[in-house]
């Protein structure tokens, strides 16, 4: 009722909300929430602990749907901190007497760097954005360069990316945004996951090259509420923008405004379907519209709006600092992370 209030919103609507997602609450949440996964990957790579009874009232237990951590399967979370189900009895103990720490501190493991990743170690990065900002290359080209590639999103519609792009050029008015789709909740599926991990750069810059594109001033990152560790990395690579005055009103001195935020999803497998995603941002149930038209035209608040997953915007900057050529030639294997 109180929530109700504050929002202006009938009662019956909030509670519409709350129960839509998995993880609105009506009531406080436990000292500890062990959530384990019972998917594919997990359930073949052997059986969970016994949970049942295990750890008192104080403890939560639930089975969940995919994580996102097959890499480590049996996995589970407690209290929003990812690890294997064999490490369960420890992290619950650390949990009831508050020594678990912040569960949202740390990646959930480095790999080595991608080799397609156009910037060495030590290297100053984000030169397509720069050179966006300085009027060394135009929003044209690099549309071009996206079209002639044939990129395809990589979220699973496969989309040609260049023409997504062109499409939200094209609609007219002052306000467009732009949305990187990183809630990645296909069951044995985690590869966005490790590119934000280990490439947050290349995925920040092709979402802010994708806004000077299509003249949008507003972006956003709409990251899995599982991905705690991987969104502490772009909040980190969020600020490091802002410290080199990449971010902001009047960028680099060329009048361009860039804002980017972070969305921690709610939860519910539908929302990585772009119109039931921005559904959740506009504070609705996530639930699919119909198409057309589709978010390019009328997105976010009826406004146009770009949305690509996050292996597709970390590609822009790889083939728009390498050319088409190079990405149209390179076998379909080393075109990814």
């Amino acid at each position: 009722m109180t929530l109700a209030r504050r929002m202006r919103r009938p009662l019956y609507e909030v509670k519409g909300l709350v129960s839509f997602y998995p993880h609105s609450r009506t009531e406080a949440p436990p000292a500890v929430a062990v959530h384990a996964c019972r998917d594919l990957s997990c359930w073949l790579a052997g059986p969970a602990p016994g949970w049942e009874d295990r750890y008192g009232p104080d403890a939560e237990l639930r089975e969940v749907s995919c994580l996102g951590r097959c890499d480590i399967a049996p996995a589970l979370i407690v209290n929003d901190y990812p690890a294997r189900a064999a490490d369960a009895d420890a992290l619950v103990a650390a949990a009831l007497d508050g020594t678990l720490g912040a569960a949202r501190s740390t990646p959930s493991g480095r790999h080595p760097p991608w080799p397609n990743d156009p910037y060495a170690p030590g290297e100053a990065r984000y030169r397509v954005l720069r050179a966006l900002l300085t009027g060394s290359s135009q929003p044209t080209g690099v549309i071009s360069t996206l079209v002639e590639s044939g990129l395809r999103g990589m979220g699973g519609a496969g989309f040609p990316t260049g023409r997504k792009w062109e499409l939200v050029v094209a609609q007219p008015g002052a306000v467009k945004y732009a949305i990187c789709n990183a809630d990645e909740s296909e069951p044995g599926t985690f590869k966005d996951r490790q590119i934000i991990a280990d490439q947050p750069h290349l995925v920040l810059e092709g979402l802010l090259v994708g806004m000077l594109c299509v003249g949008a001033e507003q972006g956003w990152m709409f990251i899995r509420h599982e991905y705690g560790p991987e969104e502490q990395v772009l909040r980190a690579e969020i600020e490091a923008l802002r410290a080199e005055g990449l971010l902001g009103v009047d960028v680099l001195g060329s009048g361009r405004t860039l804002r980017v935020d972070i969305v921690t999803s709610p939860g519910g497998y539908i929302l990585g379907e772009e119109s039931a995603l921005i559904e959740c941002m506009e504070g609705h149930r996530g639930e699919p519209r119909n198409k057309p038209p589709f978010p390019g035209v009328y997105g976010l608040h009826g406004r146009p709006a770009l949305m690509n997953s996050v292996e597709t915007f970390a590609d822009v900057p790889v083939i728009v600092q390498r050319g088409a050529r190079w990405w149209v030639t390179l076998p379909a294997g080393d075109q990814m992370p």
